[in-house]
């Protein structure tokens, strides 16, 4: 019945998205996806107009509602001769966020039969994984759609478990624990948009989705008789309808509509979800979930997590994608691997005799919540954060960074390393990584005189894979800049702690091979081609070249006798690169092949993500690495969740896709 309805409404989005794109990454514009000192309001009055010509054009006697000024809702008053049916359109709602950055700029169209959403386009036009998202539905025309393919979700819980995820506003990011107390013992996804949030849930990427407001004049807010119905909550409603889902007030009340698109009763927040979800999200303590500051307090600046909601449009799309499968890659393979670290294959077979492990839940060796990093993820992360905080490569500030994560001198109080639970020192550190870090002292941090002090400590005999572990954020960093300096800071960094000629030219070599892949999308054989050459003649290392070259035969004879060993490490990836038919299967046989499992495929999963993509990476996986948050939180209604490894939030891995962005920007 609506099929030409449905066609034209994801065009006039569409087009509308297109618009904004174009006008706010103009020339003279200084970063894409900021304001640049451009008119806000101005573009979405225009995006406005645009859809609602478009929409009239077609069925000049429907009614529309569109909000041309961003702040108050505005309604054709020649186009009511048919009550029936109502357009409420929305081409934003555009905020600016920190740096001036545009976000949560999302476009809606909903249409209304008597009071009832019966189609519903949701277009994010900004994401976090930097694509447009594109969301569709209406009666009689099948299921919900997203990017032009049909995207069915599994069934809708009822109940909130340590896996649940539920979609908050970005401003939650602030205060972390609040929110985790509110979605207990799940957790949470932050969304800027409320729209882009009930689309999410629609196809299951969460399982429920929450608006909540205290203030009236919030875009997420909605009032009864005089205001018309946002399209944030129409159209997300609609796609919610299509998915079998259900949408209800801070009393638990369905939400509804009048025949004009006005709201039938006061609302101040909305929850998403099935019946049963949705009745257990409207009975949590909302009202301190206010974006009134971070959590950890003094937590050093250069390590406070990034908003998972930044965009940019000013890189390749392709590259972009490679470059959060990298880091994505590199922490779902230590997260997955660290389920069964130090276990030999025949263990690992027993206990997972259906070739698993498949996904990452709770448990393992340490002990860590589904998506948690170990070591090797937590260094990778302190040098991604470093890399962005000084700009580029900055050797002491580097070291500086590992000896504060080895002795958990992460905060401006000092104190807080001990008052934090189980301290704020590592859960677990490579021997050869301890021994240059650990006689590392705070005068040494506070005066520069790290690089000093680990050219005493390190040793230069071991060739541990410890370094290796930790440079695929360099690799990214490094796609768009000269290989000679990208080679150069990654020698230096493997030499803070790893001085061993091997284990410096491996290090070179794989970061030099990802930044490879994130900037040309080569085959997996071209980049092993790369990676061998790179190895023989630029690092001149026959060890190194030759456990590349021995990757095209098979993988190591033995993971276990000499586990941790970097040329172990090394040979495998390349192994899963050249004899794995997907992402998954590189690293899950990595993980079923025993040993140091946990480093072994953090490694083998940078190498694969930056060669597939993001996209390439299992839903499951991705979806606990952005909502994993190991905090121990207040008191709250539901059952706490269990965090028996609780750590500070600069080695949380929920701004993933944010880091990988400015890794490619700085």
């Amino acid at each position: 019945m609506y099929r030409r309805a449905l066609d034209i409404a994801i065009h006039a989005a569409s087009n509308a998205a297109h618009q904004i794109v174009s006008k706010t990454t103009a020339p003279g514009v200084p970063a894409a996806g900021t304001t640049g000192g451009r008119d806000i309001l101005a573009i979405d009055a225009s995006a406005d107009e645009a859809i609602r010509d478009y929409l009239s054009n077609a069925f000049p006697a429907w009614g529309i509602v569109g909000t041309p000024d961003a702040t108050t809702p505005r309604f054709d008053s020649q186009h009511e001769s048919d009550e029936r049916h109502v357009w409420i359109i929305d081409p934003g709602p555009t905020t600016v966020g920190a740096s001036d950055r545009l976000t949560g700029l999302t476009i809606s169209i909903a249409l209304l039969r008597n009071g009832v959403p019966v189609l519903g386009v949701v277009h994010a036009v900004f994401t976090p994984h930097g694509a447009a998202d594109c969301f569709s539905w209406a009666e009689g025309c099948g299921e919900v759609h997203r990017n032009e393919s049909p995207a069915p979700r599994a069934s809708w819980p009822d109940s909130i478990d340590a896996y649940t995820v539920v979609a908050v506003p970005a401003s939650s990011e602030s205060d972390p624990r609040a929110t985790l107390k509110c979605v207990a013992p799940g957790r949470f996804l932050a969304v800027d948009d409320l729209a882009y949030r009930l689309a999410l849930t629609a196809v299951g990427d969460a399982d429920g989705a929450v608006s909540y407001s205290t203030r009236p004049t919030s875009r997420e807010t909605l009032t009864s008789g005089s205001a018309h119905a946002s399209s944030g909550y129409c159209a997300g409603h609609a796609l919610l309808i299509g998915a079998g889902g259900t949408l209800v007030d801070q009393d638990g009340i369905a939400i509804s509509y009048l025949a004009d698109g006005t709201m039938s009763r006061a609302v101040h927040g909305v929850f998403a979800g099935s019946r049963g979800f949705v009745e257990t999200l409207t009975k949590r303590p909302w009202h301190p979930v206010s974006g009134s500051g971070f959590d950890d307090g003094s937590l050093l600046k250069q390590f406070v997590p990034l908003a998972t909601t930044a965009t940019h449009r000013t890189i390749n799309p392709d590259a972009l994608s490679r470059a959060q499968g990298c880091l994505l890659g590199q922490f779902s393979g230590d997260a997955l691997g660290s389920l069964v670290e130090f276990k030999s294959a025949d263990q690992i077979a027993r206990m997972y005799p259906d070739g698993g492990p498949f996904d990452l839940v709770d448990g393992g060796h340490f002990d860590t919540i589904a998506g948690q990093p170990t070591d090797d993820s937590e260094m990778a992360l302190m040098l991604a954060r470093t890399l962005i905080d000084r700009g580029g490569w900055d050797a002491e500030a580097t070291g500086a960074s590992y000896a504060r994560w080895c002795h958990g001198w992460l905060f401006e109080d000092a104190r807080r390393q001990h008052s934090y639970p189980n301290r704020a020192t590592p859960f677990d550190i490579g021997n050869t990584t301890s021994m240059a870090l650990g006689p590392v002292t705070q005068r040494d941090v506070d005066g520069g005189e790290v690089l000093n002090r680990l050219a005493q400590t390190a040793s230069t005999t071991t060739q541990a894979n410890g370094a290796l572990m930790r440079v695929a954020p360099l690799g990214v960093w490094g796609s768009f800049r000269p290989a000679g300096d990208v080679a150069e800071a990654v020698r230096a960094d493997a030499s803070l702690t790893h001085p061993n000629r091997v284990c410096i030219a491996a290090s070179a070599t794989f970061a030099l091979t990802i930044a490879h892949a994130v900037r040309t999308h080569t085959s997996p054989r071209d980049l092993w081609d790369f990676a061998r050459n790179h190895a023989r003649h630029v690092e001149q290392c026959e060890e190194v070249a030759d456990a590349i070259d021995a990757a095209d035969v098979g993988p190591p004879e033995d993971f276990q006798t000499n586990m941790g060993w970097v040329l172990i490490a090394i040979r495998n990836a390349f192994y899963r690169l050249l004899h794995s038919a997907t992402f998954h299967d590189g690293v899950i046989g990595t993980v079923r092949a025993g040993g140091d499992t946990d480093t072994n495929a953090a490694i083998a999963g940078a190498l694969l993500g930056a060669t597939y993509g993001r996209d390439a990476i299992p839903a499951q996986w991705r979806r606990m690495i952005v909502t994993c948050r190991p905090a121990v939180i207040p008191e709250s209604d539901g059952a706490a969740p269990r965090i028996m490894k609780p750590r500070p939030a600069a080695f949380w891995p929920a701004d993933a896709f944010a880091l990988a962005q400015r890794l490619l920007e700085v």
